[in-house]
């Protein structure tokens, strides 16, 4: 070896190679210490092989590569297999024993641990570090080395240095560049693929345990790939499934609503931009058939050729059956409201409006097309602006109190404008549920004009009660304080006051007759046999001698029944309405024209007079109780009862009566019995 010193050193670096086979063999774990040692190990023995291969310039004083080795090893290796690595080389040094065997032992000792604290103080992983800091940490090692020489024998040290120290500054440091490369490539390529295992460890996680359907199909239909769980999905194990068709495996040739399947895809693999997103009917094996909602991406290969398509399945079954059920329900919801007896409107988020019911739509006129929105209803609904905000003030004050406070909605009575113009008394109450909320208007119109009319015939009943009391009160104290009066007046006075009583025994027996109409009972009849014809005869010619002045004009066509089973006083109460209000709203110069008539099913009366007449609005009350066509103070006297009496007595003997009436031509009542 004297004489061959290089080719001593070209031995020392190509073993050092055979550490970056160590690096990448032997698995590096910061965990387990039993592989630390064996790195270790390994580490040591090849610090052994340098110095067995050593230039030796003199006898006992050696030179090897072991510095580059436990230097560039302490940065790559760590604490524990770096130490174990001094030890080992320390110990064998020792062994070789020469002159140089203390400077040999200081050599590994500093190359090491400087590696060791190079590592420590970088706070940089080693394979991240520059050529040139690699270089520079290789010729500061050597450089520690070449100060050690000074502890060799004193005869030595010049010569020595003399013929080491170009060769050492000059190839240790980039032999120790070279090895730091080699190993730090090992590393990075270690922790590449440490990546890429553990992103296809991911991917194979993701794809196989994820709880989504996934699979591949070519341009042609076949299942190309098929996730585990797309395995117990559909009930089918991979192997009988790729390679095959969708269709007529996963995917029936025909669903249930007649659509030919296999035709539809073949169609959308020819333009598969078509099919980036669907929702289809598949089969499973058992034979049930699903919901699936897919998700598409378009398959490339390395040509870029469109060869394929990856699909992303959920199963959406229970979903649309559950939406199927929800649907029905809020079907059922809407037939309900539909026919509900009272305007409904549903409201969403209190802006848009999402329906009204058809008795909405007839109580107010609007639609949907005139109110879409809440903000549309308000001005239609209140025109008058100050009116508007108060309302709508108050409903905003009461809705915002019942969220808040989680209490039942007080409900609100106003006054609607409805389309054609009329003004409806509403009492308006909300509800909500979810998103949408229900209002309900309740029409009281009729209850509120019905309370004025009780009003109004309190009013008039006192009245009407109080004149004829009057009268009678009047003359029953003059019969008792004039005591010398002629019997012909005492007969005038006692007839007065008999016309007033029968007057008020009137009045009392159509108030009797209105509570039983009101109570739900049929008014009661004495049933007789009874002469119809000669009955309204008698009633139109009491009128005629007390009304000399009108003319009263029967006809009668024909013989009537004899034997009509009837009310004969209810019948003339009938006809004392009906002739009464001919007289008290017809010109006195105006004809009454009572005319009637049997067949084998009825018989007939009508009584018409030429006077004011009604418009509709008043026809259709005529029959109201309480209801006056005129109930100012100049109107005719009355109680509004007569029309309501008259009908509940014809209806009780089974008849009907019906009312015609033109506005300033006159009025025909005709009743049927």
């Amino acid at each position: 070896m004297v004489g061959m010193p290089f080719s001593g050193l070209l031995n020392n670096v190509a073993l050092l190679l055979s550490l970056v086979l160590v690096y990448g063999t032997v698995p590096k774990s910061s965990d387990v210490r039993g592989l630390k040692i064996i790195r270790g190990s390994l580490f040591g023995l090849i610090a052994c092989g340098l110095m067995a291969t050593p230039w030796e310039l003199v006898p006992g004083i050696f030179f090897d590569s072991r510095t580059i080795l436990l230097s560039v090893g302490g940065m790559f290796f760590g604490a524990i297999p770096t130490l174990l690595a001094i030890a080992i080389a320390a110990t064998y040094r020792l062994y070789l024993g020469g002159g140089g065997a203390i400077t040999g032992i200081l050599t590994i000792l500093c190359s090491g641990l400087a590696g060791l604290a190079w590592r420590t103080l970088r706070r940089k992983a080693a394979y991240q570090l520059s050529s040139l800091e690699w270089y520079f940490f290789g010729f500061c090692i050597q450089f520690i080395v070449l100060l050690l020489m000074l502890t060799i024998p004193a005869s030595m040290i010049i010569p020595v240095l003399k013929s080491i120290t170009i060769p050492t500054l000059a190839i240790y440091p980039l032999v120790t560049v070279l090895l730091a490369k080699l190993l730090a490539n090992q590393e990075t390529q270690a922790r590449h693929k440490a990546t890429l295992d553990a992103s296809e460890r991911k991917y194979r996680e993701l794809v196989q345990h994820s709880r989504v359907i996934l699979l591949s199909i070519d341009t042609e239909g076949k299942i190309t790939f098929i996730n585990e769980f797309a395995e117990d999905f559909f009930g089918f194990h991979a192997d009988e499934l790729i390679g095959k068709s969708v269709v007529g495996t996963i995917v029936p040739e025909v669903d249930s609503e007649g659509q030919h399947l296999g035709q539809i895809l073949t169609s959308y693999l020819k333009e598969p931009e078509q099919l980036l997103e669907n929702e289809s009917e598949n089969l499973c094996r058992d034979g049930r058939r699903v919901r699936v909602q897919w998700k598409n991406t378009l398959l490339y290969n390395a040509a870029g050729e469109y060869v394929g398509l990856q699909c992303i399945g959920h199963d959406v079954t229970t979903l649309r059956q559950a939406e199927a059920v929800l649907k029905a329900r809020e079907d059922q919801l809407k037939r309900l409201v539909e026919v509900a007896p009272m305007p409904l409107a549903i409201t969403k988020k209190g802006h848009g409006i999402d329906y009204l019911n058809r008795q909405f739509v007839q109580n107010f006129g609007y639609t949907l097309q005139d109110i879409p929105t809440v903000d549309d209803w308000w001005p239609k609904a209140y025109p008058d602006p100050h009116f508007r905000e108060t309302v709508r003030a108050l409903w905003d004050k009461e809705i915002a109190r019942t969220i808040a406070e989680q209490k039942e909605f007080i409900p609100q009575e106003v006054q609607v404008t409805c389309k054609d113009g009329t003004i409806r008394d509403t009492v308006i109450r909300f509800s909500s549920i979810g998103e949408k909320e229900i209002v309900v208007f309740n029409d009281v119109t009729r209850e509120r004009e019905l309370d004025r009319m009780k009003s109004e015939f309190i009013a008039t009943a006192a009245h009407e009660l109080n004149t004829p009391l009057s009268t009678v009160r009047g003359f029953a104290e003059l019969l008792l304080m004039e005591k010398d009066l002629e019997p012909a007046q005492q007969r005038e006075y006692l007839t007065i006051i008999n016309e007033k009583t029968e007057t008020l025994e009137k009045i009392i027996d159509e108030l009797l007759d209105i509570s039983r109409i009101e109570s739900g009972r049929l008014i009661h009849l004495e049933r007789q046999p009874c002469d119809i014809r000669q009955l309204v005869a008698s009633s139109v010619n009491a009128y005629s001698k007390e009304l000399s002045d009108r003319v009263f004009d029967l006809d009668w066509q024909g013989p009537g029944p004899e034997a009509l089973q009837a009310d004969p006083w209810k019948l003339k109460q009938v006809m004392e309405n009906l002739l009464s209000n001919a007289v008290k709203f017809s010109p006195s110069a105006s004809p009454i024209r009572v005319r009637g008539g049997a067949d084998e099913a009825a018989v007939t009366i009508e009584v018409e007079d030429q006077g004011i007449g009604m418009d509709a609005e008043h026809l259709s009350r005529i029959f109201d109780k309480f209801y006056r066509v005129d109930s100012s103070d100049t109107a005719v006297p009355g109680l509004g009862l007569g029309m309501a009496i008259a009908k509940g007595i014809v209806e009780a003997h089974g008849g009907t009566i019906t009312v015609r009436s033109t506005l300033g031509e006159g009025t025909a009542v005709s009743f049927t019995l």
